[in-house]
């Protein structure tokens, strides 16, 4: 049987430890899939945006030649580089992009950039915390979420 190829674009923390929700979320993610999955799953840390943009390009190019989907979970700056080059990854390669939504502050980015409902409606689903998120987001036209507590 063939195994699933699976990309998960997050911040991992390198070799460091951090407990900020973003990388906890990330990291419980991934480790929840390899435990109940036979998935092969690609990671690629955004921590190295700063200390080895080269390394980070490169996983993510491998990940998008070689996973046939890709887990998303990003912070605001995340989502200016990764959400265009996605969205691009979802049209015209036949991608699926699954967007883990960090924090409950979705629906203020697309106020201030309108592009991202765009992008955000070509991913498979977007996944939120809160049915009070999910309203936002749909009163702002985005119609692919689903409710997925923390």
């Amino acid at each position: 049987m063939k195994k699933n190829k699976l990309g998960i674009i997050g911040h991992f923390g390198g070799n460091k430890k951090f407990l900020d929700g973003q990388t906890v979320k990330t990291k419980i993610l991934y480790e929840e899939l390899e435990k109940k999955t036979n998935w092969k799953i690609k990671k690629i840390d955004t921590y190295y945006k700063k200390p080895n943009p080269i390394k980070l390009i490169f996983q993510t190019i491998l990940a998008i030649i070689e996973c046939e989907s890709i887990v998303v979970l990003l912070s605001g700056n995340g989502m200016k580089i990764y959400f265009p080059l996605l969205y691009c990854c979802s049209k015209f390669l036949n991608k699926k992009i699954f967007h883990d939504v960090i924090g409950g502050n979705l629906d203020e980015n697309i106020k201030k950039y309108p592009r991202y409902k765009k992008y955000l409606n070509s991913f498979e689903y977007n996944w939120v915390e809160t049915n009070g998120l999910k309203q936002r987001l749909e009163d702002l036209g985005v119609n692919n979420c689903e409710v997925i507590p923390n």
